[in-house]
């Protein structure tokens, strides 16, 4: 994916980051000094592509991967948690954060839980892969969220990302971790440099487990 350089979705991002919490349009538009119609309707257009995500009350709760409501994985960094969308935000925050931390997953060939520990900006030695979607998967899917990122998981070894992908007619690639953190970390190094040293820590995410 190319560069992110949309104003909303960086600032939620950075907000959700920061505080762990939901983000209302207008804490968006109040940043970005944009009026706050324009905020909801930017915010509007992108909820479509599944690019930002919304609870019931119209607060932004999801961006750019990283989420502060139960997802498909989950990222813990500096005795804080946060929900991803995918494999590839999981490696791509940690690896540009470059704090250590761990991430949390499930295969979706065999349920088993999944867990890779990161020592700085690198992955510690594992059998884990990521299975990554190829180009026309990727341009296909008319919502990030909802669809091409439930193909971007993490699986206990090749030959279950293999299996998996036989099973669910899903073409790409079968990646290790430390090509899965190559192909993403460029993504998110610009989003988290800001927030690498968050001011106020309390109020994260925590886990549901």
């Amino acid at each position: 994916m190319p560069p992110e350089t949309n104003p909303v979705r960086i600032a939620s991002f950075r907000r959700l980051f920061e505080t762990g919490k939901p983000v209302a349009p207008a804490t968006i538009a109040a940043q970005l000094e944009w009026p706050l119609e324009r905020v909801e309707a930017e915010i509007g257009s992108l909820e479509g592509k599944g690019l930002i995500q919304r609870d019931a009350q119209g607060e932004v709760v999801g961006a750019v991967g990283l989420s502060v409501v139960p997802s498909s994985s989950e990222i813990s960094v500096d005795g804080r948690s946060f929900w991803v969308w995918c494999a590839r935000t999981a490696v791509g925050v940690l690896a540009a954060l470059g704090q250590g931390g761990e991430v949390r997953s499930r295969s979706p060939h065999s349920g088993r839980e999944l867990r890779l520990a990161f020592e700085g900006a690198r992955p510690q030695p594992t059998e884990m892969v990521v299975f990554w979607p190829g180009s026309e998967m990727e341009s296909s899917c008319g919502s990030a969220v909802d669809e091409l990122c439930t193909s971007i998981n993490f699986f206990e070894s090749r030959d279950a990302a293999r299996s998996w992908a036989a099973a669910h007619g899903a073409r790409g690639e079968v990646l290790s971790i430390e090509e899965a953190v190559t192909r993403s970390v460029g993504k998110w190094a610009p989003l988290v440099a800001p927030v690498r040293q968050p001011a106020e820590p309390a109020g994260a995410a925590t886990s549901q487990e």
